[in-house]
């Protein structure tokens, strides 16, 4: 500690300064070009979301424009949605064709002029088209979310 105490202020100060500026250095040449590598943050998932079975895109195959329909509309990042999914699938493949009503899923957001036709106001929304699908008159489930629910709704409406 002699080596400090002998010398003057100025001297303190000019070997302060380079002891900062050498710190400041390293810091600067190490964290060059790696940027946000300090905090680890999970990488995004690259593996994509699968669509519903039965996406209908942008009226590409149009639904029967007369005849029965019984619709979902669904978004792809709604949660009640995608928990729905799978009692849908299991309800289309024990009911399509009942009746003669078939049993399709529209994307809402893909094909927003009809949901705003058939008054879709939140996701997802179940509605029995008598008239077809381009006739916004049908009857709206109101039920819970499962395969004995709607398919009581089909067998009273259809």
């Amino acid at each position: 500690m002699d080596f400090f105490n002998n010398m003057d202020n100025t001297q303190k100060i000019i070997i302060g300064v380079a002891l900062a500026t050498l710190v400041l250095a390293i810091i600067f040449f190490c964290y060059s070009g790696k940027k946000d590598e300090g905090i680890k943050q999970p990488k995004p998932s690259r593996k994509e979301p699968q669509p519903p079975q039965q996406l209908l895109p942008p009226r590409q195959e149009a639904p029967p424009a007369s005849g029965k329909v019984l619709v979902m509309f669904f978004a792809p990042w709604c949660g009640h949605c995608k928990n729905m999914a799978p009692v849908w699938d299991e309800f289309t493949q024990n009911f399509d064709g009942y009746n003669g009503v078939q049993i399709i899923k529209i994307d809402g957001q893909e094909n927003s002029q009809l949901a705003q036709l058939h008054g879709v106001g939140g996701f997802p929304t179940v509605k029995l088209c008598v008239k077809g699908i381009d006739n916004p008159e049908g009857v709206v489930y109101e039920g819970d979310r499962s395969v004995s629910s709607l398919a009581q709704f089909l067998q009273q409406h259809a």
